[in-house]
């Protein structure tokens, strides 16, 4: 069995390239676009890593910032959606 977590990623990158990479690599491991620059989903714990060695493309840049915010499924449960989303639905959250 492959344990999944849910995982909250956000953005802040000026590159337009990097940006718009970055964008598709997490469309690609899993997770939803719930904002522009906001991704989640539950993904298996294994692709956390794919998510840290794409930021690492961001290291040595000064305006880019990525922040990976892995949940445990109580911190998840509790997580509030406007509109509420349908029952037994993963699709997304909004923190």
């Amino acid at each position: 069995m492959v344990r999944k977590t849910y995982v909250i990623v956000s953005y802040d990158v000026t590159d337009d390239s990097l940006r718009s990479w970055l964008s598709d690599e997490l469309s690609n491991l899993g997770l939803h676009r719930e904002q522009y620059s906001l991704f989640s989903g539950k993904i298996p714990r294994k692709r956390i890593k794919s998510i840290k060695d794409a930021a690492e493309r961001c290291r040595d840049k000064e305006d880019c910032k990525i922040r990976i915010i892995p949940l445990c499924k109580k911190c998840y449960q509790d997580s509030m959606s406007f509109p509420e989303q349908e029952e037994g639905t993963d699709d997304y959250t909004v923190i």
